[in-house]
Parts: C-alpha cells; structure tokens; sequence
C-alpha cells in the first residue's frame, strides 16, 4: 500500500509535473487511475467506430454549457482592495503571456536550454492561483470573523487555519513569480514596463498578505513544509 502523506494535497501548488512528492499524494494516484480508465474508455470507443457504431452522438457528447462566473464573487473582489491587487495582477500577466514581446538581450550564456520557457512557465502557472488562493484565504478568514461567542472555538482555528494555508500557497506563489519576472527583465531589457510593473506589483501584494496573514508563512504544510 503507497505511503501516502495525510492532507499534503490540500496546501500544495497543483504542479505535479514539479512535485517530488507524487508518490506519496492519494490524489495524485487517483487523478493517475483516473486518466488511465479513461484511455481505456477513448480506446473502447475508438474501436466502435471503426466497427461503423456512430458513437459521437449528441447524447454522448453533449456537453454543460459554460458557467458564468459569479457576480457576487466580482463584487467581493472589487471591494477587496487585496483580491482587486490580485486580479490586476492576473490580468496584466495573462495579457503578457498571449502577447510576449521579443527579448532585447540574449539570455545569458550560462543558463539551461528552454530557461527562458521555464520562467515563463512560472509566470503562467501561478498568475491565476495567487488570486484564487487569496480570494479563499479571505473567504476563510471571514467565516473565522462570523464565528458567535457561543459557538465552539475549533471551528474558528479551522477556518483561521485554512485560510493561512492558502495565504502561503499565495505567498510561494508571488515570491516564484517574482523570482521570474525579475530575472525576465534582464532578458527583456531593464525598461520593460510590463516586467517593471509586475514586479512592484507582486512586491506590494506580498506585503499586503503578510499584514492580513501574519501567520502565514509560519504554517506548516504536510510533506512538503518537513
């Protein structure tokens, strides 16, 4: 039976192809079983219809239509001058990401083929999670707020701790970003507004999560923090 670690999933960064943790991640295995059954089930159907079995009807393959995102959760965000940080962040980094400018340097000499790519990937890995994470962070930190003298007190060190653990996974997040960004403006050239911009960004929204989460980066993670 795998030696699995107890909750390590919950305050990861969902980079799996990254984690030297996966053999010891139930959900990893189970996303791994998962994905296996379904080559089987695309193999199934694949031999259907070189059988003549019209296998794609609408009814297989119909699909949920696109949830709109919710608008009391755009309110929030607006409100929230962390979560607005976050998300303008978000926006500015995704508009890099589809439209990257031409490097004005050469990146340096030493540096590992594709570390160019790498850095990019930091950037549009973990550009949506920072919001996300924080916006749960918040979230919990308000029901910690909510709880009534009268109701037990474990439920308020739950949601206190929860959302302490998101607000690290955030703060990894930006700190690997900024790292990322940093070394970009070198490659880019040291005026590159978008790289400058993100930059004072990140190092503001670091700041302003240590303030609302001053425990934080004291919180440990299972596995991955021992």
């Amino acid at each position: 039976m795998p030696n699995f670690i107890p909750g390590i999933f919950n305050y990861c960064d969902r980079w799996c192809e990254r984690c030297a943790f996966t053999k010891r991640c139930r959900v990893f295995a189970d996303l791994q079983r998962f994905e296996a059954e379904h080559r089987e089930w695309d193999s199934f159907f694949e031999a259907l219809e070189r059988a003549g079995c019209d296998v794609r009807s609408p009814e297989l393959t119909s699909e949920a239509p696109d949830r709109p995102p919710s608008k009391s959760l755009g309110r929030r965000r607006r409100k929230d001058e962390l979560l607005h940080a976050a998300e303008e962040y978000m926006d500015a980094a995704h508009a890099w990401l589809k439209v990257q400018p031409e490097p004005q340097h050469a990146p340096d000499q030493n540096a590992e083929p594709g570390s160019l790519d790498d850095l990019t990937d930091v950037i549009g890995w973990y550009h949506m999670q920072i919001a996300v994470k924080l916006t749960r962070a918040s979230s919990g930190l308000r029901s910690a707020e909510k709880i009534k003298p009268w109701e037990e007190d474990i439920l308020e060190e739950v949601h206190r701790s929860d959302a302490d653990g998101s607000a690290k996974v955030a703060l990894i997040g930006i700190e690997r970003s900024l790292g990322a960004w940093t070394t970009l403006r070198t490659v880019y050239g040291r005026d590159d507004d978008t790289a400058r911009k993100a930059i004072t960004q990140l190092a503001r929204l670091r700041r302003a999560v240590e303030e609302r989460f001053p425990n934080a980066r004291t919180f440990h993670r299972p596995g991955l923090d021992d």
